[in-house]
């Protein structure tokens, strides 16, 4: 294990995101090597962006996973039923979808309308990068909230995020 002093100012002289992460080196060719830790995050009131002026303080457990990008090594298991969950962001209540992982990298999603909450899902893997994205229809806001993420390979899930009008949401990928 390696610790790595870490260090952002994200709004120039108005915030700082600061801690130390722990690297842990994988035990075999096939595990993937991951990191986590603490961070303390300060931010000062803002004219920009203007969806978060506000001043805020706090601590964020950080998680990462090194991407490999080989069949045998998915962060997701194959034809498993997964969910995928959208919340904060203004939406009020959590929105769960499920899909269904497959062999090619894609994901089966059931067919329009028949969505238990009808939010016309759009989600796509990158599976080079590890990334996903997509987009949902947020009903209350009448809007498309367009969402991505990344796959933490290590964790075996799949964790992003989308904007809503005034706050940040979540999108959780788990089996």
């Amino acid at each position: 294990m390696k610790t790595w002093p870490f260090f952002a100012a994200p709004y120039g002289t108005k915030g700082v995101i600061a801690g130390v992460l722990t690297l842990h080196p994988s035990v075999s060719a096939s595990e993937p090597s991951y990191l986590d830790g603490t961070l303390d995050w300060v931010k000062q009131e803002t004219l920009k962006p203007v969806q978060y002026t506000a001043a805020f303080t706090g601590t964020v457990a950080v998680e990462g996973s090194q991407y490999l990008p080989r069949p045998e090594e998915r962060a997701l298991a194959v034809g498993s039923a997964v969910i995928l969950t959208l919340s904060d962001g203004n939406l009020g209540t959590p929105l769960s979808e499920p899909v269904t992982f497959r062999l090619d990298n894609h994901f089966d999603i059931p067919p329009m309308g028949t969505l238990p909450s009808g939010n016309q899902l759009k989600l796509t893997l990158a599976v080079g990068a590890g990334t996903f994205s997509g987009s949902f229809l947020d009903r209350a806001a009448g809007k498309t909230r367009k969402f991505q993420g990344i796959l933490l390979q290590h964790q075996r899930r799949a964790d992003g995020l989308f904007t809503g009008d005034t706050e940040t949401g979540s999108v959780r990928i788990r089996e």
